[in-house]
């Protein structure tokens, strides 16, 4: 089981963490075909690869779709690919500046 604790917050910091590293290598992936420019922030990738990931047990993938809201459809692995037509986001973007300093945080107590 990818997610044994009963916690449900610690279920939320634990699928971030895993999309986290997902976004780093999707990043690097970006520099090294020179697409970094259009990369997607943290939170923005997050939205992206909700609709896919199918290892965040559905309850928790609610919580962080009503956090993050989702594009549905962008991707079906976890890398990014430049993409030139626009997406419909399911929900408005929030200030989310610190989400990844604070799952940072939160990963080294």
């Amino acid at each position: 089981m990818l997610m044994p604790s009963a916690d449900t917050e610690q279920q939320r910091i634990g699928a971030l963490a895993v999309l986290a590293g997902h976004f780093d290598r999707s990043l690097s992936a970006a520099i090294d075909g020179d697409d970094w420019r259009e990369h997607p922030a943290f939170n923005e990738y997050i939205a992206m690869a909700l609709p896919a990931a199918g290892f965040i047990p559905a309850h928790i993938k609610n919580r962080l779709v009503a956090e993050f809201g989702e594009f549905p459809g962008f991707f079906n692995d976890s890398y990014w690919k430049p993409r030139r037509e626009k997406m419909a986001r399911s929900a408005p973007p929030k200030d989310r500046s610190s989400t990844r300093e604070r799952l940072f945080a939160a990963l080294t107590l």
